[in-house]
């Protein structure tokens, strides 16, 4: 049986203050399990308008499967209207309490889901572009209900200069952080991982 939508978003405030204190977030499992259930059926149906993840932006963009691995779908325009009804609903609460509780001023949102396949993985790196830094927080969910640490796939989250932490990508799990201010990496996955992946601005 889910959560009462009051307890759904009770996690928000621990967000809100590990945000404030050390810039990250990570909620084991915060989402029920029936919502990460439909928001898969969604992308079963959808899995043909996926392609092939790039780097950069503009005319930098590129396809390169030796940095990156996953295949994606955005969420944009009228699509983004017509994606599973939660996402939108979770992209609300958060820039409502990231506005409210830490004066972020966000107003808008990118976002995608994806697929990594079996051996695939993403090189470190950073959410924000040379020419472009509006991504100010960045968001991740979690859409894999039977992940295990043999699985691999763990989000490397660099920290500081001299420190890091790995975060499984559980079913659920919500992770947010400071977009400008850390680099990670997507660790070589030994099963499909799915994710919804993005970025206030």
């Amino acid at each position: 049986m889910g959560s009462l939508p009051a307890q759904r978003w009770k996690w928000l405030k621990d967000a809100a203050h590990a945000l404030a204190e050390q810039g990250w977030y990570c909620g084991q499992q915060v989402i029920d399990a029936e919502i990460i259930d439909q928001i898969n059926s969604w992308i079963d149906q959808r899995q043909g308008d996926f392609h092939q993840a790039g780097i950069g932006r503009g005319g930098r963009q590129q396809t390169n499967i030796e940095i990156r691995g996953d295949k994606i779908l955005w969420l944009e325009g009228e699509e983004s209207n017509s994606g599973p009804p939660f996402v939108s609903e979770l992209v609300d609460h958060i820039r409502v309490t990231l506005n409210r509780e830490l004066f972020a001023a966000v107003s808008e949102f990118e976002g995608h889901f994806a697929v990594y396949p079996p051996g695939g993985f993403y090189h470190r790196h950073i959410d924000t572009f040379r020419d472009d830094d509006a991504r100010s927080m960045s968001l991740i969910l979690y859409l894999n209900p039977s992940w295990s640490s043999a699985d691999g796939g763990a989000l490397r989250l660099y920290t500081t200069t001299s420190s890091r932490v790995d975060l499984e990508p559980l079913g659920g799990t919500i992770v947010l952080f400071r977009s400008r201010d850390f680099e990670h990496e997507v660790l070589l996955a030994h099963a499909e991982r799915r994710s919804f992946t993005g970025w206030f601005k």
